[in-house]
């Protein structure tokens, strides 16, 4: 930290949060994507508060389409859907419900639900290794 004699202490101009960030890069506005946003930017284009709100919006409304489509994931992985699901991944999956998108495009409900902790909780765990976890928690200590 570097004393700021100006200001009576410290100044957040002067002061390094992060050795790993030294720049402080990380505290610079970023666009919704992650890439930052400088007033030379040619990405830094002036946007009304009209076209900000119809966004958000159409964002707003989209959100709420792919909410619908989960609750019926099955239904729209069949032929008969699929082409739905295709055209509303390539028109951009809205930020609030991103996730949920990729956990069931990628199958991962489906193995969660096979590797459940209650199936493993029945099964039962042996004396052996109950017995190795004991001698490690006494190592600890």
């Amino acid at each position: 930290m570097v004393s700021d004699e100006t200001n009576g202490g410290l100044s957040v101009d002067t002061v390094n949060l992060d050795p790993i960030d030294p720049d402080n890069t990380m505290l610079t506005p970023k666009d919704r994507y992650g890439f930052f946003i400088t007033a030379d930017s040619p990405r830094h284009i002036e946007v009304s508060k009209a076209q900000t709100a119809q966004r958000k919006a159409k964002e707003a409304e989209r959100a709420l389409k792919w909410v619908r489509m989960i609750k019926k994931w099955s239904k729209y992985m069949s032929a008969a859907k699929f082409e739905k699901l295709k055209s509303r991944c390539r028109k951009g999956i809205p930020d609030a419900v991103r996730g949920y998108a990729w956990v069931h495009m990628t199958g991962a409900e489906a193995v969660k639900e096979k590797l459940a902790y209650d199936s493993i909780d029945t099964t039962g765990i042996s004396q052996t290794v109950l017995d190795e976890v004991g001698l490690l928690s006494e190592l600890m200590v």
